[in-house]
């Protein structure tokens, strides 16, 4: 049974949840302008998959890669973005002696710029065109999905271009020397 005395009491005690809410609001934003800035001034964001730029529709369309040189120094591979967003497919190489590794990157429909070894591993092929949303294997003919690239068709569908972690600083695509220089095809 409850007395009037209770009745008070949790009358009186106000209620925080709000404030906690806010509170941990304001913690994530301060923690995110931390991450963001420095000085400042941007650093760079990182992207495991991709970065974001706006929409691309390639409906109705054949993409073929446009091959560019990039650029190592540091160890760090850089593409210039400008070339990837002008291009929408782009294809480059990485030579490290006398390993030769091509890679590739482009801007999916979604405005996602997606950065990988050029290379349909079974079928040993480094070259690919999109067609619509999907990304095709020249030799094999295998497409995969151009957001996810995952397997539609063909008999390499588990063996997408591999994906490189990868930054966006300065107008250029930027990924860790090490990644491809280490890389082994997965077949």
């Amino acid at each position: 049974m409850t007395n009037k005395r209770d009745l008070v009491l949790k009358k009186k005690q106000p209620n925080r949840t709000p404030l906690f809410i806010i509170g941990g609001f304001f913690v994530v934003l301060v923690v995110f302008g931390l991450l963001t800035f420095n000085d400042g001034k941007p650093t760079a964001t990182k992207f495991p998959f991709a970065t974001q730029l706006n929409p691309v529709n390639y409906q109705g369309k054949t993409i073929n890669q446009t091959p560019i040189q990039s650029v190592v120094a540091n160890g760090t591979i850089r593409i210039p973005l400008q070339q990837v967003e002008e291009n929408k497919f782009i294809i480059t190489s990485y030579q490290q002696g006398s390993k030769s590794v091509a890679l590739t990157s482009y801007i999916a429909p979604s405005g996602k710029v997606i950065s990988a070894i050029s290379i349909c591993e079974p079928c040993r092929s480094q070259s690919f065109h999109i067609q619509g949303d999907q990304l095709v294997c020249n030799a094999c003919g295998t497409r995969w999905d151009l957001e996810t690239l995952r397997g539609l068709s063909g008999g390499c569908q588990d063996f997408p271009p591999d994906t490189l972690e990868s930054t966006l600083a300065d107008g250029q695509i930027l990924i860790a020397e090490s990644l491809v220089a280490n890389w082994q095809p997965r077949v």
